[in-house]
């Protein structure tokens, strides 16, 4: 086991959801770091236009806002979709080199959770920050809202529900992340400059 260690690369211990045993927090931990990546990924697609006064300048250009919206939609999901596809990696080369009797992780444990860290990452964040949030308020709304949604299911579901629980959640996660995506793109292509100046 400890030959295996030797050669794992320390990023690869450090970012892999955990080779041993006693490593298991790890797992929650990188999949927190991935989720806290792919929000600061999504919110500096618009946020950092409202950070630096160029997003009614961008939005004055002689370009059509559907154009707009695909091109920013383009650059969120290949930066995010880049940092899924190198932690999934990050699993297989864990999973690889485990030394026996080490957690085990796989790809398909981590599916489901991953694609509700990208459904409240993508239309959130720029929802957000196309009402002109600097991307760190964005940041942390996009974030926390989340984990707010997850606290009042869990509170407010009644006993007869409980079993159902999971199956509650995942729906209005799954709602969230669709309305805010559809909410954030009629929000881009409804949007107009309004500063005289930046229009001239």
């Amino acid at each position: 086991a400890s030959d295996v260690y030797k050669r794992q690369p320390l990023a690869l211990f450090l970012i892999g959801p955990g080779t041993s045993p006693n490593q298991g927090n790890l797992q929650s931990i990188t999949l927190l770091c991935l989720a806290i990546g792919c929000v600061w990924l999504a919110t500096a697609i618009f946020g950092k236009e409202n950070n630096f006064g160029t997003l009614e300048p961008m939005l004055s250009l002689p370009i059509t806002r559907q154009q707009l919206w695909r091109e920013k939609c383009f650059a969120a999901f290949t930066t995010i979709g880049t940092t899924t596809v190198l932690y999934v990696a990050c699993i297989e080369l864990t999973h690889l080199w485990a030394p026996p009797g080490a957690a085990d992780p796989r790809p398909s444990d981590y599916r489901n959770l991953i694609g509700f860290i990208l459904l409240c990452s993508v239309g959130p964040a720029l929802l957000f920050t196309s009402y002109l949030c600097r991307s760190h308020e964005a940041f942390w709304i996009t974030l926390l809202a989340p984990f707010g949604i997850v606290v009042v299911v869990v509170i407010a579901t009644p006993e007869s529900l409980e079993e159902y629980q999971g199956n509650i959640l995942a729906g209005i996660l799954i709602f969230y992340g669709l309305v805010t995506l559809w909410f954030a793109r009629k929000r881009m292509l409804s949007w107009e400059a309004s500063s005289p100046a930046n229009q001239n």
